[in-house]
Parts: structure tokens; sequence; C-alpha cells
């Protein structure tokens, strides 16, 4: 007679926690293993046939498979937990297990079934990145290459750590927390990095390690959140939809062109798999993972915090839907349960920000102080482009059946109700938060709803195989199948399936979408073409680059009017970057002057085309948003190609360069320095051509070729500084129309005076008033009244002699 039982998790618990701490710590341990071994090798090489071998390089490469070996194993380990807690028993379906077995060797059994299916999805994965990536050419470029090169900076850093054991690793982590304040922080760098150190720089590296560290892990936690949605076998849900996950195109465009959003985007799913757990979040661990996860997504990527608001607010909807059958019954049962499981949101909530603060605090002072709607209010579209923009990336044909299939799901009982629900309203507030608040355009904004379509298609394959019987689940599981490859195959392949060879732009994956044409009928039932990035003009931008390195002198001013996907900055830079064969790390810039292109987050480039030696302007202007949203990116192409006086200073250069699309590069060269009064009246032209202020706006202008500096203290309070030789010029935006009073603290009166000047239309109406101060009433108060009209108001710092002075301007206020 044999006698069966089924395990559970609590009786094998005990025999697994030492194992528990094992698998824990490989990945720990493995990754000081790389820097021990791979910064700090023995030294010397070794004959192998005709091949010299680096010691380092078998050292880290070892270190390195023994990571991904060790991280491989950790998942595995972690999905037969997470399946063996999801059933209660091994696998829902399959025979109970009898006495005579070791619990042990069934566990070890599935985590090697596991491990294949991982290295199978990894392998899966690396093709597809390898065959997109190696069929590019091109310049990457802003935020296609920004994040590739802070993992080359981070690499860099890691690197060091041997020559200063103790101040490097602490520089660090300082760089790491501070850099979160700014719009890029370094978070997302510190895993890549472990690549980059031993495989080197190259994009293919930096787009296979956002694979692995990202990318996969993403897509088991969608089929982790698969498993609590959908009623079935659960190891066969959790690796269908992790697969079906790796045929949505949508799924690999932020990877595939350089963005980290996917490791975002896991985060955020594994705090919902974590609330699911339990929705009245009664277990201790679940304010860890939940608060530790939503905080490192938003670090990670600014723009996932609209998702982490997305999930309170779902914890508080499922809060009042689970009191509303309670509370007619048992009004006060039904207020206490909302009241102690609203408690618990509040301290997942501050859960959530003393990890932000811990890890971020720059961000969040930085959130606190910064209207970053009205910042990107250039970016904003409406709300049908929004939705067609961001549904063409899935197609049609695929929103359509989801939806069907959710609707059929509910009502045949294959999705689990609470988690359908909480899935659903998440994804909805997304959705309606995204085009009805946040409205910008962006494939990388595809991320917040992409784990929504793969779910969704997760419950389109289980309704065909739960509801469909004999040859029509074949038939059915077969076009499927069909449709799944084909709408892969058409967001990702090098041509348009549909359509052939067409002109495609990269714009079209930042905010647009191709105009219709003739031979495009019904293509928007499937997923937009993002084919692999291709350039035909590289010699033409490495010509431009050329020059500036041959001609200019280091210590030139360059600016650069354009910001397309075409030409920037940034582009120049990285055309450097690959003529000299370098890294990012100490990468010289080409374009020194602060270039602002958007209205919304630019200012009146006036100061820095003052001391610019070279202007280059382009024919047509290269703009990557709408034209009106880059009018102090036009007055620039107006100022040469319109011939206003500040163009006399300069020289056009007989050198011409055409790039593609026809685009006409211009060089400009300065032959005199430009004049106050010529400073004064552009500026005055400027503000009058852009119209609207552009979002950056201070109050205090520098018409100096010396790059002086103005720093804002508090509202309308400034500190002009910096170190003066010849007179120097600092204008008042506004126009003086009325009676105001000047006031400031002039420490420094033995460097030189100070003046208020005031001029008008008419040279001779110009009025110069001196400021007077002594050591003992630095502070200093004038009451100015325009003589007629309105006036413009400059102050004018006034050497004692010719040799450099450090000034300081302080607390200057302008009151009406």
């Amino acid at each position: 007679m044999t006698i069966t039982h089924r395990i559970s998790l609590s009786n094998l618990m005990p025999k697994l926690q030492r194992f528990d701490l094992l698998i824990a710590g490989i990945p720990l341990g493995v990754l000081l293993v790389i820097l021990v071994l791979h910064v700090q090798p023995p030294a010397g090489q070794f004959a192998l046939g005709n091949l010299d071998i680096d010691i380092q390089s078998v050292f880290g490469l070892i270190a390195f498979i023994l990571l991904l070996s060790g991280m491989i194993v950790a998942a595995a380990y972690g999905i037969a937990r997470f399946l063996q807690s999801s059933t209660g028993s091994p696998v829902e379906g399959e025979p109970a297990v009898t006495a005579g077995h070791n619990s042990a060797t069934w566990f070890r059994r599935h985590i090697f079934i596991h491990v294949v299916l991982i290295v199978l999805l990894a392998s899966i994965a690396t093709l597809i990145a390898y065959y997109y990536v190696s069929n590019e050419n091109d310049i990457y470029f802003y935020d296609y290459a920004q994040y590739q090169d802070r993992v080359a900076y981070e690499a860099s850093v890691l690197a060091s750590f041997p020559q200063a054991p103790v101040t490097n690793p602490i520089r660090f982590l300082r760089d790491l927390w501070f850099s979160s304040e700014y719009d890029y922080s370094n978070y997302h760098a510190v895993l890549p990095a472990f690549f980059m150190l031993v495989l080197g720089n190259s994009r293919l590296v930096y787009i296979l390690s956002s694979v692995c560290f990202y990318l996969i892990p993403y897509l088991l936690v969608c089929g982790a959140l698969a498993v609590k949605l959908i009623r079935g076998q659960p190891r066969l849900v959790f690796w269908s939809t992790a697969f079906l996950g790796l045929l949505v195109s949508a799924t690999w465009l932020p990877t595939l062109r350089g963005y980290p959003d996917s490791g975002s985007a896991a985060l955020v799913g594994l705090g919902i798999l974590a609330y699911l757990h339990d929705r009245q979040l009664r277990h201790k661990w679940q304010f860890v993972v939940m608060g530790m996860g939503m905080a490192l997504a938003v670090l990670f990527r600014r723009h996932f915090l609209y998702d982490v608001i997305a999930i309170f607010f779902v914890m508080g909807v499922q809060i009042v839907w689970d009191a509303l059958p309670v509370v007619r019954f048992q009004p006060r049962e039904a207020v206490r349960g909302v009241l102690v499981r609203g408690v618990r949101v509040g301290l997942l909530g501050i859960s959530m920000l003393v990890f932000l603060a811990f890890l971020g605090a720059p961000f969040l002072r930085r959130l606190l102080t910064t209207n970053f709607n009205q910042l990107y209010v250039s970016y904003e579209r409406g709300v049908g482009q929004n939705l067609v923009f961001f549904v063409s990336h899935y197609g049609y044909l695929a929103v359509v059946a989801i939806t069907v299939a959710l609707i059929i799901g509910l009502r045949t009982k294959l999705l689990a109700r609470p988690a359908a629900f909480a899935l659903i309203v998440f994804q909805l507030y997304v959705v309606i938060q995204w085009v009805l608040v946040v409205k910008q355009l962006g494939f990388h904004y595809t991320a917040h709803f992409t784990l929504g379509i793969i779910l969704g298609l997760a419950v389109c394959l289980w309704l065909l195989i739960d509801r469909l019987a004999d040859w029509q689940r074949g038939v059915g599981l077969l076009i499927f199948t069909a449709f799944i490859a084909f709408n892969f195959w058409a967001g990702l392949s090098p041509e348009d399936v549909m359509m052939g060879a067409v002109s495609y732009s990269k714009r079209y994956d930042l905010i647009e979408i191709p105009e219709p044409t003739p031979n495009s009928a019904g293509r928007e039932w499937f997923a937009r073409n993002s084919p692999p990035l291709i350039r035909h003009d590289y010699e033409a931008m490495e010509g431009l680059v050329r020059f500036f390195q041959t001609e200019a002198e280091p210590d030139s001013v360059v600016y650069l009017a354009a910001s397309s996907i075409l030409l920037s900055g940034n582009h120049l830079w990285h055309t450097m970057r690959i003529m000299e064969r370098s890294s990012a790390v100490g990468a010289r810039e080409i374009i020194s002057a602060d270039t602002p292109t958007i209205d919304s987050t630019g200012f009146y480039p006036i100061s820095e085309l003052i001391r610019s030696d070279y202007v280059v302007i382009t024919n047509p202007m290269q703009y990557h948003l709408d034209a009106d949203d880059h009018d102090i990116l036009r007055v620039v192409l107006d100022i040469f190609q319109q011939g206003w006086l500040f163009a006399q200073d300069f020289e056009r250069l007989p050198m011409q360069i055409r790039l593609e699309d026809d685009v006409i590069v211009e060089v400009y060269k300065r032959k005199q320095a430009t004049s106050y009064d010529t400073a004064l009246k552009t500026f005055r032209a400027m503000q009058d051509a852009v119209g609207t202020p552009p979002g950056i706006n201070p109050l205090w202008i520098n018409l100096n070729a010396a790059q002086e500096t103005i720093t804002e203290n508090s509202d309308g309070v400034y500190t002009l500084s910096g170190g003066m030789t010849d007179n120097l010029y600092f204008l008042f935006r506004d126009r003086i129309d009325q009676a105001v009073q000047l006031t400031g603290r002039w420490p420094l009166t033995q460097c030189g005076s100070l003046s208020i000047l005031l001029t008008g239309d008419e040279p001779e109406a110009d009025v110069l008033i001196p400021v007077e101060t002594s050591d003992a009433a630095r502070d200093f108060s004038v009451e100015l009244t325009p003589s007629s009209g309105s006036a413009n108001l400059i102050l004018v710092l006034t050497p004692t002699n010719g040799e450099t002075c450090p000034y300081s301007l302080q607390e200057l206020s302008v009151r009406g």
C-alpha cells in the first residue's frame, strides 16, 4: 500500500533555510569576485597556441560567468518558491508527492527546470538584441546614448576602487546619491557597469546588460502577475506569459533604444505583485518590498512616479470597494476595516518616503521645488494624439482582442477577480492619467502600458485553451501564434513588412506617427514599425567634427543652433568619440556654449551668443518638437539669415556641409567683439521675436563676452559675481516704465566702481548714475525714474585698474 501526502510550504521551509541564504548570497558574492579578480588579478599573460591570453581578462570572464550563473540559479529558486506558495502544492494538476520521494530532491528538480527555461528565455532575448543592434549604423545621441554613457562612467569608477579602497567607494556612493536630483540619475547604471567592466563599453554590451538586468526580470514579473490573474496551471501560466511578453515589440523598444525603463517597470510590477499577495497588507515584508521597489522605480526613471501614484489609487479604491458589501449590515465593522487598511496604506507611503529620503533625498528636494508640468509644457499633446500614438505601438487588433478577452475572462471566471480588479483599475488609471494629465509622447513611455498588454495577451491565450476544444483549440492557437509572430516582426523588422522600404525617421519614435500613404491601408491594425537605426551621412558629420578639431582653438566657444534627430551638439560629441575610439568618460566637448532649444525649458541665448567664437546654423531649421515650441531656436537662425546687426560681427565661412534630408549646415566665425549696445538691441529684438517668454527667464541678463555668474537667491533677489578686467554690463530684463527702487550690496569698492545706466530709444536720453558706498555702509538703495516712456536699466561695473579683480554684487533687487 502506497501512502501519499502533499508537501506544504511550511513543511518545506525549515529544510531549505540554509539553501535560501546560499542562493541569496550568490549574486552579491560574485559581484565582489568581479571587483577583486578583474581589477586586481595576478599580473601577466600566458600563451595558448598562437594567442597571448591576458590573465586579467580570463579572471574577469570567469567572474562574469559566475555572476550570470548565480543570477540564473537565484531567479530559478525564487520562481520555484513563488509557484509553490501560489498553489499550496508542488504544481497544480500534478500528482501528489509520495512518501518515498525526498522533498529536497523534488524542489531541486523543479529548480533545474526553471534554470533551463530561464536560459532559453535569455538566449532568445540575446539573439533578438544581437540581431537588432548588429543591423544598426547610427550616431547615438542624447537619450539614445545618455544612459550608456552613465554606465561607462560607473564602470570607470568601479575600476578605480583598488587605487583608493576607502575613498573611491565612498565617492561612488556619494555621486550616486546626488545624481538622484538630476533628470538622469545613475542608479540604473550600477548593475550594467559590471558588464562593461568585464566586456567593454560597446553598444552591444550595454544593450545586452540592459536585457540581462532589466528586461528579463521584467518578463519574469509579468509571468508572476499572470499567475495571480489567471486561473490555470501556475507553471504553464508563468512561462507562457514570460515568453509571450518577449514577442511584444513594445516590450523591446525602450531597451533597444538604450533606455533602462524596463527596470523601473519591473520594480513597479514587483510592488503590485507584493500587494496582490495580501491586499490587506498584513505582512511586514510587504512594506519593505513595496516601499523600496517603488522608491527605486522612481529613482531609476522619474516618470514612473505616475505609476506609483496609480498603485496607491488602486489600494484606496479597493479599500472602499471591499467595504461596500459590509457597510450596509455592519457599518462599524466596515468603518473599522477602512481605517485599519487606510493606516496600513499610509504606513506604506511613509515606508516609500523613507527609502526615497535614504536613497535620493536630492530628488525629493527637487520634486518639492520644481513645477515639472510647467517645465515640460512644450512636450504636451492632445488626448487623441496620445491615444493614437500609444495604441499604434501595439496595433488596434491587439488592443481590441485584449478588451474582448478581458470581458469574456471575467464572465467565465477564468480570471481571479480580486487580482483582475486591481490590475484593470491600475492600467485604466495610468492610461487616463497619462492622456489627461501628463500628455507627453515618447516610445519609452509605452513601458507604462506594456504590462497590461502582455497580461491581456496572456488572457487571450488561456481563454483559447480554456474555452475551445479539440480541433478548434488547435486552429485558435495557430491563428494566435501567427498573429503574435507577425505583429512582433512588423514592429522591429528592418523594413516595414506591410509597406516595404519606407523613408523612416527617428522622429516617429519620439512624438509622431508616419503620415498615411496609399499603400498603408490597414497598417494601423498591427504594431508600428521601429526598425534598427541607420544613418547614411556619417562622413559629413565626421567632416564637421574634424573642422572644429583642426581649425578652432581648444578654448573656442561654439554655438550650434540645431536640436533634431539629425543634428545636435550631442551628435557631434558622440561622433568625435567614434572617431577617437574613446569612451564617454573625460571626452572633450565640441559644442561648448549652452544652447537652449525648447521654449518651456530654455532661456534667451543672448549671453551664449555674445561669447561664441563660432555659430553653426542649419537650413531648414532642425527641431524635434512642433516648430512653435522652438522659438528660441528659430530666433538664432533669423539673426544670421535675416542679417541682424549682431550678425555683422561674424563672417560666413565658405564651407558647406550637406546632411541627410538635404539639410545644409553653415558655419559663421566671429571677426570682432560684440559691443554692449549691439547686445542690448539684439536682446530686445530677440524678446519681440520670441513673444511668450521661455521657461527659464532670469531678471538679469549678462551682456558681456565673459561668462559671469548670475544666481537667484530668492524671488527677485540676485547675486552677480565673477572676475572683472574690463567694463561689465548687466541688463535688467524688463523695461522700466515707472519709478522703481534698486537695492543691493557692493562690498568690494576697492575692486572698481558701480554705476547705473538708464537708456532710452534715443542716445541723448542716456543717464549714468554713480553708486556711492563706503566701508561703513556697503548697502545701497537708489530710486530710479525714467525721464520719458520706458528705459533700459543697466548696471555698469568699471574696474579700478587693468588687473582682474573678483567681485560680488549681492542682494540685488528691483521693486516697483
